[in-house]
């Protein structure tokens, strides 16, 4: 159960950091 929420947190705070990446990404090459 806890390797579950483990990954569970690590997936989600990845998904955050890849949207959070995605607009600076756009910034950078306007």
């Amino acid at each position: 159960m806890l390797k579950i929420n483990i990954a569970l947190h690590i997936a989600i705070s990845e998904k955050q950091c890849y949207n959070s990446y995605i607009p600076k990404k756009e910034a950078v090459s306007m």
